[in-house]
């Protein structure tokens, strides 16, 4: 590329920046961004969007990669620290007040310490008022010169930190691999076993005076406040603490310097084809904004383009191709390219590397680099928010904060990728895949499959890239006129889905739900239609269906040959078109569905561009009404499953027998139902058998229940309810086989604890009558969160052996109405028995324990909570989600109208009965590992 265009480009791009900076601070008039004198800094900004939410972020540049080898752990125990009070809470712990508003932690407040920042987060689902941002204000404020550091406390949370870091994920052996030979590598959050023992309250004392202090600090809210106001607040509150005259020495912070081109075949075999992964370390520098954004745009381009090219040049090599382009960890961003290796690993990587070298030498056409170009704006087109939520404004901001991203809408984001991409000439093209070829920063990671083992060593790579520099390859011209031609030729035949002749069905019963704005619509034919328009910037409907019935009616016996009947039935077409017309159909379709069958219910999830959810609806009926077979394609995958089991010598997964076992005493799992797992298996499946089982669960009105939420108008969609939905006939009813048997278990069930294990789970399942009402329903969730605290006080705060116990109620509807309370930990084998015998004696207390106003009080506070943000949503999602949970629990929609009237009602007395029916010691079995 001559130094012209260089110039030319960059100029633009800077210009463009400028200008959309100038734009975006002009049009946030209510945002505030300043810094105090010392050096603490905040950022404010007025959103209404959601009405109700206001989040506060506190984020100090402190996290483990400024330990050293004597203090690893200690941001992150310091996080931990930060909740159990301050100098600014003397009578009772911020946490307490959050409690009392109905806040859960984990759900509105929480925390997480990365490698160079640790990040406290605030979400307060209503309305601010001085009081909560006053709170909130000195709870941050403790945070950064307040914290009690209580040597009791610190003893215990010692405990508690050990029990996480025992039940924790580590990171993936290809995660480790990422980050090089760096301190990154030694500095993982949660510290050794070693450190955190060694934590004392004069060196954690110390940390924190080293590293809390203002200079290293950022408060950001948004929401729908007052911006005077609150940064009034922050002032008075923030502006007279001090920074510590310590010294701190800067951490080495850089990753990208210590990367080297590295080959490592992982030592899990647990795959049954090879994964290949070949990564590019890119340097991350958002201080250099024009220079960030245009390198990143070019190289979204280019992948692109080499993705079009693999996936019809190394077919035959490459499988589930994926290639992308992420921010990683500090200065570094990974732009890779990972696949399925589908046969020999070397060949594969040769071909994907001969495809860049190719794009190295012979510079793509205009004409070509056009046709992405084109397609990358389309794309940005398509994606215009309307309105930005809170969320997505506060991460943005933190991001740039923090250095990994650029603060802008998403429009002015937009807007510069447009003159960038329209820049991008083919000099650039070339120029990044010769930048990547003669990379020193490629690292490649295999997973391996368990047969036939493979490897790849950095020799043998570099001995693959040698061979195909030595290549004469030729370029390969994109033929647009023969695209052009393939378009024209599917243009030329509409396919149409055809339908009998309906007359449509009037629902027999309209209903209105004025609180929840849902109307009702009500079938002859037994089908039920609850609609909620919802007004938002998606332009898109939602539709969701459950219905009682599922395969428990097929015999344990006959079950692997129906197990997958809705997976084999989508390789056929739908009424008069067959598979490969059903596929130019869809092409110009911004609709889909799914269908899907468990043990005891039916459900449909679809979705549908508002203005074509006529034609969706017709797609609907005829999927579940006209779905036909197409035996030569099912032929073929059934012989490619039996090609893999000959491959396959032993089995991939070794089952884990205590998570079966509770799944299996939660009614979940059921042992006696096999999938089809070899040969003979897969000889016996029959597509027609599958047809007409799948006909019996879709082609028929029986107990189905939709809800339909997003942009549509009544009036518009109820007369092709009425045609398709009103015309399902009515079929005979899957009624639901038991599959459950409780008395069958023995009352305390030990499973053997696997070697070299450092954890030992309990679970303790009790099991209750349940009526599926919306009050129950209320009483089960209010129940559900007394316990879980009563359950976490006593097992982490008072005596440190568990992180994070669980404790749920689960209403089961089939085969008929049932509870099922769960309390599940990890801990210590050691600790296994003390922590059951706690448990069963607080459920003993707690079940005589009389609940005070205040307890139940904030537990509605927090129910009513949830209510209001679904009934306060403009989001589609969270509407099907939660009315569909409702109608899969076979609770009257007509009830949950008067939701918090029922919840108001609700007395310490009808919590203090559910809890002891709920509690019953008869009813209760205990699967634990020893």
């Amino acid at each position: 590329m001559s130094i012209l265009k260089h110039t030319v480009l960059f100029c633009i791009a800077r210009m463009l920046i400028f200008f959309v900076f100038a734009r975006t601070f002009s049009q946030h008039q209510y945002s505030t961004e300043k810094t105090l004198r010392n050096s603490f800094s905040y950022y404010i900004q007025q959103n209404n969007y959601p009405t109700q939410n206001t989040l506060f972020y506190l984020v100090v540049k402190t996290g483990s990669i400024q330990e050293n080898e004597h203090q690893l752990g200690y941001a992150h125990f310091l996080e931990h620290m930060a909740f159990k009070g301050g100098k600014r809470f003397k009578n009772k712990p911020f946490t307490q007040y959050l409690t009392a508003q109905g806040l859960q932690i984990g759900v509105h407040y929480n925390a997480v310490t990365n490698y160079d920042y640790t990040l406290y987060t605030i979400e307060f689902p209503k309305k601010e008022n001085y009081e909560m941002q006053q709170k909130t204000m000195a709870f941050f404020a403790d945070i950064l010169d307040g914290l009690h550091l209580n040597k009791q406390q610190i003893a215990t949370e010692k405990k508690i930190v050990l029990e996480e870091k025992r039940i924790a994920n580590l990171p993936s052996n290809h995660y480790n691999f990422k980050l090089g030979n760096s301190l990154y590598l030694q500095r993982l959050a949660i510290g050794t076993d070693s450190s955190i023992n060694n934590i004392s309250q004069k060196k954690l004392k110390t940390f924190y005076n080293q590293w809390y202090q203002p200079k290293n600090a950022r408060i950001f809210v948004v929401g729908n406040i007052d911006t005077t106001a609150t940064e009034t607040l922050i002032k008075n509150t923030f502006a007279t603490i001090k920074n510590n005259n310590t010294t701190t020495k800067k951490a080495d912070k850089q990753l990208y310097k210590h990367l080297t081109s590295d080959v490592l075949t992982d030592t899990i075999q647990s795959k049954s084809e090879s994964k290949v992964h070949l990564e590019w370390a890119l340097a991350q520098d958002f201080t250099n904004l024009e220079d960030q954004v245009s390198k990143e745009i070019a190289n979204q381009l280019f992948n692109r383009i080499l993705e079009n090219r693999l996936d019809s040049l190394a077919k035959n090599d490459v499988k589930y191709l994926s290639i992308g382009l992420n921010y990683f960890v500090a200065d570094v961003g990974y732009s890779s390219i990972s696949y399925n290796a589908k046969s020999d690993i070397k060949q594969g990587v040769e071909n994907v590397l001969q495809e860049i070298q190719r794009l190295a030498l012979h510079q793509i056409s205009e004409k070509e680099l056009q046709f992405y170009v084109n397609k990358a704006l389309k794309n940005i087109k398509n994606r215009q928010p309307k309105k930005v939520s809170s969320y997505q404004i506060i991460n943005t901001v933190v991001d740039s904060y923090l250095g990994i991203n650029f603060a802008m809408p998403t429009n002015q984001k937009n807007e510069l990728k447009r003159v960038i991409l329209r820049k991008i000439t083919p000099e650039i093209i070339k120029k990044i895949a010769k930048n990547r070829l003669e990379s020193n920063k490629l690292r490649v990671f295999i997973e391996p499959s368990q047969y036939p083992k493979e490897s790849l060593s950095l020799r043998e790579f570099e001995q693959i890239k040698a061979k195909i520099s030595e290549k004469k390859l030729q370029p390969i011209p994109f033929d647009f006129s023969e695209e052009k031609k393939k378009k024209k030729e599917k243009h030329n035949t509409v396919y149409k889905l055809k339908t009998p002749v309906l007359k449509a069905q009037k629902p027999k019963q309209k209903s209105y739900y004025k609180n929840l704005g849902i109307t009702k619509l009500h079938y002859k034919n037994g089908v039920k239609v609850y609609l909620k328009p919802i007004k938002n910037h998606s332009n898109e409907v939602k539709v969701a269906g459950v219905a009682n019935g599922g395969t428990s009616i097929i015999p344990d016996s006959l079950y692997y040959q129906y197990e997958f009947a809705v997976s084999y039935m989508e390789l056929g077409g739908i009424a008069n078109l067959n598979p490969k017309q059903l596929e130019s159909y869809n092409e110009d379709k911004n609709f889909g569905v799914s269908f899907m069958i468990s043990e005891y219910e039916r459900n449909i999830y679809g979705y549908s561009k508002t203005n074509q959810v006529n034609e969706f609806l017709k797609y609907l009926y005829l999927k579940m009404t006209k779905a036909t077979v197409d035996t030569v394609e099912f032929k073929s995958v059934i012989k490619d499953e039996i090609k893999t089991l000959e491959k396959q010598k032993r089995t991939i997964f070794e089952p884990n027998t205590y998570n079966e076992k509770v799944a299996e005493l939660k009614n979940v799992f059921f042992p006696n139902r096999k999938s089809a797992t070899t040969i003979n298996n897969f000889k016996k499946l029959d597509i027609f058998k599958m047809q007409e089982f799948y006909n019996t669960a879709f082609n028929n009105a029986n107990h189905w229940k939709f809800i339909i939420t997003g942009n549509f108008s009544i009036d518009s969609i109820t007369p092709s309810l009425n045609i398709y939905f009103g015309n399902l006939r009515k079929g005979k009813n899957l009624e639901n086989n038991n599959l459950f048997n409780k008395n069958s278990f023995k009352k305390a069930l030990k499973i053997p604890l696997k070697k070299d294990n450092k954890i030992a789970t309990t679970t303790f399942l009790f099991y209750g009558r349940y009526k599926p009402t919306i009050k129950n329903s209320v009483l089960a969730s209010l129940a559900e969160k007394y316990l879980r605290s009563k359950i976490t006080k006593v097992l982490r705060e008072e005596h440190g052996l568990v992180y994070t116990p669980i404790t749920a109620i689960k209403k089961n509807i089939h085969p008929k109405p049932f509870s099922i309370l769960e309390i599940q930990y990890s801990c210590k084998p050691e600790n296994s028995a003390k922590a059951k015998q706690i448990v069963i004696q607080s459920l003993e207390k707690t079940i005589e324990t009389i609940l005070t106003k205040e307890e139940l009080s904030s537990y509605k506070k927090g129910l009513l909570l949830q209510y209001n943000a679904v009934l306060t949503s403009s989001n589609s999602y969270n509407w099907n989600f939660n009315i569909l949970k409702s109608l899969s629990n076979n609770e009257n929609i007509g009830e949950l109208e008067y939701f918090p009237d029922i919840l108001h009602k609700i007395s310490t007395k009808d919590l203090q009965s559910f809890i002891k029916k709920t509690i019953d010691f008869k009813n209760m079995k205990i699967i634990y590992e020893d």
